[in-house]
């Protein structure tokens, strides 16, 4: 038999305004550190994108088709709270965002009319002008690179009954920006699982700004020193 350790993980807690919608774990946010190694003794660092290169954020799409009942997304095994079918798009974004999965994201309806809902009507169903032809698009802004598919599903047996009434999620853009320890513009601690930044980088937010995270995804070129050409070179 190959025996091996399932090496613990740390809570996520929120900031010190105690903005639930933002979530860190690790030293940086005063938790124990995850760790790793066959006998779980090496520290990890916090990951993030390399400022310096090109990349893009993952978008996914949902579409759910219903007049009725509610659904529920599912991302890293964390589910969130039922969402009612004709949400608008900051419910779906504030229920998404609850998950400690998940930091920030972007939720987009392709529909942009003032009453949009978060699942199509059903073909057949009165006063559906305004209500059809929408695609919930989800950008996820702190989670990088390629990252797992959502999960959806009916908030119960009764919601969508039949789901002709259908609800799926598909990749619309795959994730392309990098998501190592830090942010490869660093050196990582293995015992205390922190970074020692290069020159110029500090902790981000993970979209390029500084933040909590404990990375080196903020990069301050003010800080770096000027390369002066030698006269006559």
């Amino acid at each position: 038999k190959i025996q091996g350790c399932h090496c613990a993980q740390p809570p996520s807690v929120t900031n010190e305004n105690n903005n639930v919608e933002v979530t860190y774990s690790g030293p940086h946010a005063f938790t124990w550190k995850p760790l790793t190694g066959y006998d779980c003794t090496r520290a990890e660092c916090p990951r993030g994108d390399d400022i310096l290169t090109k990349g893009v954020t993952e978008i996914q799409q949902i579409n759910c088709t219903t007049n009725d009942g509610a659904f529920k997304l599912v991302f890293r095994n964390k589910a969130t709270d039922a969402i009612p079918w004709n949400a608008p798009a900051a419910r779906v974004k504030k229920a998404i965002e609850k998950l400690s999965t998940i930091g920030k994201v972007n939720v987009i309806f392709t529909n942009t009319s003032f009453n949009a809902s978060a699942c199509n009507r059903r073909a057949g169903i009165a006063n559906t002008v305004g209500w059809t032809n929408n695609t919930i698009k989800i950008e996820f802004l702190t989670e990088l690179g390629d990252v797992p598919m959502m999960r959806a599903f009916s908030a119960s047996t009764a919601a969508f009954s039949g789901l002709g009434e259908r609800i799926n999620t598909t990749e619309y853009r795959k994730g392309t920006k990098e998501n190592v320890e830090c942010n490869a513009r660093g050196i990582c601690d293995r015992t205390l699982g922190r970074c020692t930044c290069l020159s110029g980088f500090n902790t981000s937010d993970h979209q390029g700004n500084f933040g909590q995270y404990g990375d080196c995804g903020f990069w301050n070129p003010s800080t770096e020193p000027y390369l002066v050409e030698a006269e006559g070179e």
